[in-house]
């Protein structure tokens, strides 16, 4: 075996710091870790090893090895017994791995057993870092593990993806003599299924000891796959390693940004309008009813109308659910807006829910005074009888119920009515997922010698929001900008784009002679483009 080059809690301690530096501006070098990161499962604790855990099909490596003792103990894999045999020990005892001694009695390493009947696919996460981060980069696109089985030549199937599960990339290598350690190399260059995708975030690492059953067998059926296998494996692996690189670009999430403003072109907003049925789940529930409508009160186009009558005081209206893939919160969105129209002279409650599905929600409740207002929901601070909100639920409906709240999360003050008398209400502009123009930090400016032949450099601000794209504009001007600007250059700046110049460096030529240079800054998401214009050079020689 050779040296442990870093302890696992030191390993972990360096991938936190990766995540936390990864935000870099566009067009912005990746940068390495200091070293190579070496997982060499040195701690026994299952706590230290939060990343751990079993993939691809049922059975297999999400079952735990047969207790000792018992007839079944017979169907473990010939090394998972007696003291090696993790059945009821703390931490591993529902899992088919485990960290603990190699069986050299000086070197600890990760055990995974791919059980009899198991699916071929049947895998084992090894690593999963901070987006933004990524285990390969254009640089260095290898990851090394040792890994001992029982047989010889054991093909070895990693799968290497972003954080969301897409971008996949997979590439195999094989073992080399029955019982002894081999070092695999799994390049990612050379993927057989997929394409790598410069300067982006690669945040987990799975991996399929004898992917299909070809080693163990197939056809062995407890249940889980037809195809499963014939016979438990044992597998150890050990000295885990990759280079972890930061300022990786971030893959889209099912966040996606939304603003319902129930114009014609609004066809997410548009469902909203009409009863809902069984095929169609967003819409009026109950005995009122929706539409789309001009508002009677001093609005600017098309809102989402709703006539409180009839006999059902709860009535109210599913107003969105999330697109296929998408979802309405996540843990970076946490917040949904829409402004929201009472026709009530007095106080009324008005209150909403966020759903998983029908018995797993988050409630939160209002007081809405006559006329327009906004409201903001950041459901991560509902607390009590409105429920608690998780980063790791996937929901994709929102309910909003006019003049109405459950009595356990109505506000003080108001009260829910007892007779409906037809009065219609207004939904509009319902934001959610982070639908907002970009934000900006620092003040844009550029560094460097006005002269020509030099290379000026754009710096001091950052640009944020979701699904940003960043760019860079420079400009020639006839006049000294002295005044940074937050809006493309005006009339007044006498100011001309220069069509080439769109990187984060710009050098200057003999046309910016007697001229002014500045830089801008532009941020887009899905709600417009922001500007940070920066003041201008001195005048070029």
């Amino acid at each position: 075996m050779s040296s442990k080059k870093r302890s696992l809690r030191s390993s972990l301690a360096m991938l936190a710091t990766a995540g936390m530096t990864g935000a870099l501006l566009a067009s912005s070098p990746l940068a390495a870790s200091a070293a190579p990161t070496v997982v060499n499962f040195t701690s026994t604790t299952f706590a230290d090893y939060p990343t751990l855990t079993f993939t691809g099909g049922a059975g297999g490596v999400s079952w735990a090895p047969w207790a000792n003792g018992i007839p079944d103990a017979a169907n473990n894999a010939p090394g998972v017994s007696g003291a090696s045999n993790w059945n009821g020990r703390a931490g591993w005892t529902a899992r088919n791995y485990v960290v603990q001694d190699d069986g050299s009695g000086t070197n600890n390493a990760l055990w995974v057993q791919k059980a009899i009947a198991g699916c071929g696919n049947s895998g084992v996460q090894v690593a999963k870092i901070a987006n933004g981060s990524s285990l390969i980069s254009s640089a260095n696109k290898a990851i090394t593990l040792k890994v001992k089985a029982a047989d010889a030549n054991v093909p070895v199937e990693a799968t290497l993806t972003d954080t969301y599960g897409g971008n996949v990339l997979k590439v195999s290598a094989t073992t080399g003599a029955a019982g002894e350690y081999s070092t695999l190399t799994f390049n990612f260059a050379n993927a057989t299924s997929g394409t790598y995708v410069s300067n982006f975030s690669y945040t987990t690492l799975s991996l399929v000891m004898d992917p299909g059953n070809a080693i163990a067998g197939a056809g062995t059926n407890w249940g889980t796959c037809g195809d499963g296998a014939n016979a438990s494996k044992l597998y150890i692996l050990d000295d885990l390693t990759y280079e972890v690189i930061t300022g990786a670009d971030t893959p889209p999430g099912p966040d996606v940004p939304h603003l319902l403003t129930f114009e014609p072109a609004d066809s997410l907003g548009a469902l909203a309008a009409g009863a809902a049925t069984a095929d169609r789940w967003s819409g009026s529930f109950g005995s009122g009813g929706s539409g789309i409508a001009n508002p009677p009160v001093k609005r600017t186009g098309k809102a989402l109308e709703f006539n409180k009558a009839g006999g059902d005081m709860w009535t109210g209206v599913a107003l969105v659910q999330a697109p296929s893939g998408e979802v309405i919160t996540s843990a970076q969105y946490k917040t949904v807006t829409f402004d929201y129209y009472s026709p009530e002279t007095a106080l009324t409650p008005v209150s909403v829910k966020l759903l998983v599905n029908d018995a797993d929600y988050v409630r939160a409740a209002f007081k809405a005074k006559k006329g327009w207002q906004t409201f903001t929901v950041d459901f991560s601070t509902v607390t009590g009888a409105g429920g608690t909100w998780s980063a790791d639920k996937n929901y994709t409906k929102f309910v909003v119920y006019p003049h109405w709240a459950d009595a356990d999360i109505l506000p003080a003050g108001v009260s829910n009515p007892t007779v409906l008398a037809g009065k219609k209400f207004y939904i509009d502009n319902v934001a959610f997922n982070g639908y907002a123009l970009p934000t900006k930090v620092g003040t844009p400016a550029q560094s460097g010698t006005a002269k020509v032949g030099r290379v000026l450099t754009a710096a001091g601000v950052t640009l944020s929001g979701n699904r940003i794209v960043r760019s860079f504009k420079w400009y020639r001007c006839t006049v000294q900008g002295k005044t940074v600007k937050f809006t493309a250059p005006a009339s007044t700046d006498k100011c001309s784009v220069i069509s080439s110049a769109t990187a984060a460096t710009y050098t200057l030529v003999a046309a910016d002679k007697g001229k002014y240079v500045r830089v801008a800054f532009v941020g887009t998401t899905a709600a417009g483009s922001l500007y940070a214009l920066s003041t201008s050079t001195s005048k070029v020689s």
